[in-house]
């Protein structure tokens, strides 16, 4: 009975210290990938195109389906339209959500070169057949 006990209380104790270390790693990480995304977002800001704003949770999988679509889009790649990422996990993004009304994801919103709303997609994943039709319009 002893044994059992040392060996279930020995395992707990592994798990959690796992656990621990993963999560200590899996956060630098991911506060990096943070960061780069905002420098390029810093970089977007003075763009005189259209921009699409992307309210994305990136632990979701729709939201992560969306930006393999929005990273493939020629319109994105040959710089016709900028993209600007708008994160759950970032403090400082939390106000675009309420500032747009963003409740569900994954979420775009396309802006003028002045910042005013253009187009509003419906939330959910949209293909770049759709995303592009809308931005190509005048």
């Amino acid at each position: 009975m002893k044994k059992k006990l040392i060996i279930i209380l020995t395992t707990a104790a592994l798990s959690g210290f796992t656990y621990v270390l993963a999560s200590q790693v899996e956060q630098p990480i991911r506060d990096a990938q943070e960061t780069e995304a905002r420098a390029d977002n810093e970089d977007q800001k003075e763009y005189q195109g259209k921009t699409i704003l992307f309210f994305i949770n990136p632990h979701g999988k729709p939201c992560q389906i969306q930006d393999g679509i929005l990273k493939e889009m020629a319109l994105v790649r040959d710089g016709m339209v900028k993209l600007e990422y708008i994160y759950t996990t970032v403090p400082e993004d939390r106000q675009s959500f309420y500032k747009y009304g963003i409740r569900a994801l994954p979420a775009l919103i396309v802006l003028n070169a002045d910042r005013t709303i253009y187009h509003r997609f419906s939330p959910g994943i949209q293909s770049s057949e759709t995303i592009a039709k809308i931005i190509e319009q005048k």
